[in-house]
């Protein structure tokens, strides 16, 4: 029987509590320790996975025992704790974005590349079923010479202003996951970028300098598009949707129901509402992460090739640019840091 890989979660919030839950259900994994800053949280995410609860992180990376981590603290200590890991032997899964800049984040690459470690950045989307689905037929060729990219996401509400003013805009924090993903479906690297963004729907969200509705529009050298829209609010729920169009036709990854279910009468059709928040939406694709990161911390190749943190520093970048567009009202000209 093949020995069990040691994983320790640093951080307790809402992507730690699904990550902890996640190794401690994994067949293949051992759940270490769990940490966070405020050891209240700490404890009761401990108590209720039977967890050992960490001291410090200084506790987590002296184990022996722990051979990966999974970081999801504030985004400020990331690059501070992937140092901290990455000196200790420790393989990574970070929660996005990976640092808060791309100046740092291209520190922190150089850094794990020195020391020939394994980081991996945690956008889930990819890993969603569906979205997988269609990101492997689309690689197989089934549309043809790929055209056009587009990609929807709306949120049901907005996150408490508290995290507004933390979370770096609307482009770094929301539409960053767009960007991961459109890298990855493009047939070629975006050159050119153009964003429009405003505050409609809470004028709050204006006020800290933030927007709630963005859209951007960027082309590749050889022709191809991509449109991305983001929306704080929707009222009809949590809309994601992902569509390749290309030379043979055209794939969609749609939304998810809270059941399958549609109904027919006199006055029409109906089906349930859209499922709530990303936690019910992307629980699959949070436990296919881990799996993924733990077949990767394996050797397994294709694992690998997945664990693409260049994609997340040229989505940081991405991120950066749109703002800039956005607020200049201009296109931008695009030289991503890694062009692999």
């Amino acid at each position: 029987m093949a020995k069990k890989i040691g994983i320790a979660v640093i951080g307790c919030g809402r992507i730690g509590r699904v990550h902890a839950a996640n190794l401690a259900n994994l067949t293949g994994t051992t759940l270490t320790f769990v940490y966070d800053a405020m050891p209240q949280a700490a404890k009761k995410l401990g108590a209720e996975l039977n967890a050992q609860v960490a001291d410090s992180v200084e506790q987590i990376f002296a184990d022996d025992a722990t051979q990966a981590v999974i970081i999801c603290s504030p985004t400020p200590t990331h690059i501070q704790l992937i140092k901290q890991a990455v000196l200790a032997g420790k393989k990574i899964l970070c929660e996005k974005p990976l640092t808060r800049t791309l100046k740092e984040s291209i520190s922190c690459m150089d850094f794990v590349a020195k020391h020939k470690a394994i980081l991996m950045v945690g956008f889930n989307r990819p890993y969603d079923p569906g979205v997988y689905a269609l990101r492997q037929r689309v690689a197989k060729g089934e549309v043809g010479n790929i055209e056009h990219v587009q990609i929807t996401s709306r949120d049901p509400a907005a996150p408490p202003m508290a995290y507004l003013k933390l979370a770096g805009g609307i482009f770094l924090d929301m539409m960053i996951h767009d960007f991961e993903m459109a890298l990855r479906l493009l047939p070629d690297k975006p050159v050119a970028l153009s964003a429009m963004a405003s505050a409609i729907t809470d004028k709050a969200i204006g006020k800290i300098g933030d927007h709630d509705n963005a859209v951007v529009t960027m082309h590749t050298a050889a022709g191809a598009t991509c449109s991305i829209h983001n929306c704080r609010r929707a009222a009809y729920g949590y809309d994601q949707r992902v569509e390749v169009a290309g030379s043979k036709g055209m794939l969609q990854a749609q939304n998810l129901h809270e059941d399958n279910l549609i109904s027919a009468g006199s006055k029409g059709f109906a089906q349930a509402p859209l499922q709530h928040f990303f936690l019910e939406r992307y629980n699959q694709s949070y436990r296919t992460i881990v799996n993924t990161f733990v077949a990767a911390i394996g050797g397994n190749k294709k694992a690998l090739e997945e664990v693409r943190t260049t994609n997340g520093v040229n989505a940081i970048y991405l991120a950066e640019q749109a703002a800039i567009s956005a607020k200049s009202g201009k296109t931008v000209k695009l030289k991503l840091p890694y062009a692999d």
